[in-house]
Formats: C-alpha cells, sequence, structure tokens
C-alpha cells in the first residue's frame, strides 16, 4: 500500500454508474479503461500540484474494462462531515493509466486551463497519447 492511500478508508465498489456517484456509505468512482492497463484514482487537494491520496485499482477493482472504488470513510472527518462532504469540498480527481493522467469522460464538472474551444490534452485512456501537462481535474462531486 502506497502510503498516500492512508488518507482515505476504501473498498471495492460496484461497475456502474460510470463516474462519480455519492452513496450510502460513501462516494462510489467507476471508470472504462480499455485493455486492462495498471490504473490509478489520484486524489488532489483542491489547488495541490501532487496528489494526497493514490489509490492503486488492482484486480479486485476492476469488472472486465471496467475499474471501480468506493471511499468509504476518513480520518480527517470531525464533527458531522461525511466522506462526500470532505470530498465535495476539498478534493479533485484524475485517473492515471500507464503512469499518464487523464480527464474522466464521466466527470460531471471539469475546471483549470478554462480557455474555450482549446483543447489542452487526451480526453481519455483509449487516445494514444495523454497529455502529462493536462491540468482540468474534475471536482469530485
Amino acid at each position: 500500500m502506497d502510503k498516500t492511500e492512508k488518507l482515505f478508508q476504501y473498498k471495492p465498489g460496484d461497475n456502474l454508474p460510470f463516474g462519480v456517484t455519492k452513496v450510502a456509505d460513501g462516494v462510489q468512482f467507476a471508470v472504462s479503461i480499455p485493455h486492462g492497463r495498471e490504473c490509478y484514482l489520484n486524489l488532489y487537494r483542491t489547488g495541490q500540484k501532487r496528489p494526497a491520496c493514490r489509490i492503486h485499482l488492482t484486480r479486485e477493482f476492476r469488472r472486465g474494462c471496467v475499474y471501480f472504488v468506493k471511499i468509504t470513510g476518513c480520518p480527517e472527518i470531525q464533527n458531522d462531515k461525511s466522506v462526500a462532504d470532505i470530498l465535495s469540498q476539498g478534493y479533485e480527481y484524475m485517473y492515471e493509466v500507464d503512469g499518464k493522467e487523464f480527464v474522466d469522460p464521466y466527470a460531471a464538472v471539469i475546471h483549470g486551463r478554462e480557455r474555450w474551444g482549446k483543447r489542452v490534452g487526451k480526453a481519455c485512456a483509449a487516445e494514444e497519447s495523454v497529455s502529462r501537462n493536462l491540468t482540468g481535474r474534475m471536482t469530485v462531486l
């Protein structure tokens, strides 16, 4: 386990729906990645350049070409905040496939480098070369 994985408690989730979904016991992430490549879910504190948490999506987090994980807990939770509150108020995410980050094609909101009509990188892992300079990230919820 990567030491940055300890920031959140997580387990395999459901393979549908794609994108990020608030569920009864946490927050569900699901994405389709072709060819069964090595995949990580990178969670960034809003505005930070390095991931605060990298979750390696191993075989137990995959069904066919769909990767999925459910984040169920967070030691940062104080007062009555839920995991969904923590993630939606302070985190962004990107998927990493074979060492390259890409935008979740199922994301509800994408921000960073807001320039209308100017492409900032490849949209998904299916495209052959994913830009390492892509700065657009998705808000969690």
